[in-house]
């Protein structure tokens, strides 16, 4: 087995009669030399999607030959993923709350803490409708910063009786949200809006008429000075816009809690994705806003603070 690295860094298998067993075996030393903690599994994902088989083929039939299309598919694969380009990017999805997401690249990749928005709202829905005094079919939910849609889809799958909007400012990750939603709602049942934070809604209507009960965002919070602790895949190859928010990564999350009450039900809930020690920022910034009568912050699994939680008076 041969490789040979051209100018511009790309690998190539030239070995026509490459199989399974060696062809995952240089590609995951190739990954290791370059650092990347998880070359097995990488290696394996990609060989996967050129072969369009799931992993325990891999093992049932390591002496398999590939063509030599795909030895070149699986090559270019391999010279981009030891670049630092993304696995996500490179197979085109993610996993999310069990469900297989379409990812682009150029759209932020989800995290699995994420989840934690999810199980929070889910924990509390009866908390909600009993502060705002409405029913299941009548709750409406706004994601903003949606990225790929999957905190907006999954809401409108585990509850499909809510009526959720999600925003966003990048039009492909919009695209990809709505290929997604096709995906896994009937009639792709959310809407998509481009737009920045509120822009698009009033926010002089009464009380009672306000457009939402929940507000849910997984905002940028990382510190504009913390691009270089960042792994190569995030500070290289993600949106600038979906990262950094300000010299202390607040600036984002700031601007939403003091503008959702504008926009948010009596007795309705703000959610957000906050970054490790921005607690008692937040807690400055809750008790200026004054409009709220309670915040609860939660861990995720790995015991770090990932979920600020407001109540809207």
């Amino acid at each position: 087995m041969l490789i040979v690295e051209d100018k511009k860094e790309k690998s190539f298998f030239i070995n026509s009669a490459a199989d399974i067993f060696t062809l995952l075996k240089i590609s995951t030393d190739i990954f290791k030399s370059e650092g990347i903690n998880s070359a097995r599994i990488d290696s394996e994902l990609l060989l996967c999607r050129v072969l369009r088989v799931d992993r325990s083929y891999l093992y049932t039939y390591p002496e398999q030959k590939l063509e030599k299309s795909q030895i070149n598919e699986f090559s270019e694969l391999v010279a981009l993923r030891k670049k630092r380009m993304p696995l996500q990017y490179l197979i085109g999805k993610q996993e999310f709350w069990s469900r297989d997401f379409i990812i682009k690249e150029g759209v932020f990749i989800p995290r699995p803490e994420t989840e934690r928005l999810i199980e929070i709202i889910i924990d509390d829905f009866e908390k909600l409708k009993i502060r705002t005094k409405v029913k299941n079919e009548d709750i409406r939910i706004l994601d903003i910063g949606t990225g790929s849609g999957v905190i907006a889809i999954t809401l409108k799958c585990e509850m499909p009786f809510i009526k959720v909007c999600a925003t966003d400012i990048s039009y492909e990750a919009l695209k990809t949200a709505q290929l997604n939603a096709e995906i896994h709602i009937e009639n792709g049942a959310v809407d998509f809006l481009l737009a920045r934070s509120f822009e698009t809604f009033r926010a002089d209507s009464p009380s009672k008429d306000k457009p939402f009960h929940i507000v849910v965002s997984n905002p940028p919070y990382i510190p504009e000075g913390d691009c270089h602790k960042l792994q190569p895949e995030i500070a290289k190859y993600e949106p600038k816009e979906a990262l950094f928010s300000g010299e202390e990564g607040i600036d984002m999350i700031k601007e939403l809690i003091e503008e959702a009450p504008k926009f948010i039900c009596p007795g309705g809930m703000l959610i957000l994705e906050i970054g490790e020690g921005q607690k008692n920022m937040i807690k400055e910034i809750y008790a200026a806003v004054d409009k709220y009568d309670e915040i609860n912050f939660y861990d995720d699994y790995s015991s770090y603070e990932r979920v600020a939680q407001l109540w809207i008076k």
